[in-house]
């Protein structure tokens, strides 16, 4: 898996998101997403993070679910899985790091959260084919934003996209690469 700090290295070439209303492609129908909104607006900074290349040990799981507060991230086969084993150390009713702050997720949220949505089942099929994926939710910003990096496998060259919601950041990954001839299975 890629560090930390790779996250912030300059990618050849950018993608914008979309100009004009909330694109949407079923990427609200996303429990996890949902969950990663959530904790962002309460400041949190969450990254979740795929390395299709380099699964790791057996058992370990290819996915990363971190919210860098202090706690350790979590590691699950699937993007739901790591949310539903963090969940309980978000919200308080499990041990958590000593000093970790807590969350107020809202039950709707909360019954969600392992839910995967159009958006996930996306990166994931990159990840399947390859392609190192990272999102990241980002409550430290006046206002949270978010930040999807791609590269490898089908993904031509690295990508980036920056926006007020996963749904832009996730349409205009989805636009570049249908613009680069790939069929996107949507």
């Amino acid at each position: 898996m890629f560090g930390a700090d790779d996250a912030h290295r300059p990618v050849a070439r950018g993608i914008r998101p979309p100009k004009g209303p909330r694109a949407d492609a079923g990427w609200g129908s996303d429990g996890v997403l949902a969950l990663l909104e959530c904790l962002a607006g309460q400041g949190a900074v969450v990254t979740l993070a795929a390395d299709g290349r380099d699964i790791g040990p057996p058992g370990d799981g290819r996915w990363a679910l971190a919210v860098l507060d202090g706690r350790p991230a979590v590691r699950g086969a699937a993007p739901g899985e790591c949310a539903r084993m963090l969940l309980p150390a978000l919200t308080g009713t499990a041990p958590t790091v000593s000093g970790a702050p807590t969350y107020a997720v809202p039950d709707a949220v909360a019954v969600r959260a392992d839910r995967e949505g159009t958006g996930l089942l996306l990166l994931d099929w990159l990840a399947d084919h390859g392609a190192y994926v990272f999102l990241k939710a980002d409550g430290d910003r006046p206002r949270p934003g978010w930040t999807l990096l791609a590269r490898s496998g089908p993904v031509p060259g690295p990508l980036r996209a920056d926006g007020p919601d996963a749904g832009r950041c996730l349409q205009a990954l989805v636009a570049d690469l249908r613009a680069h001839g790939l069929t996107v299975p949507l």
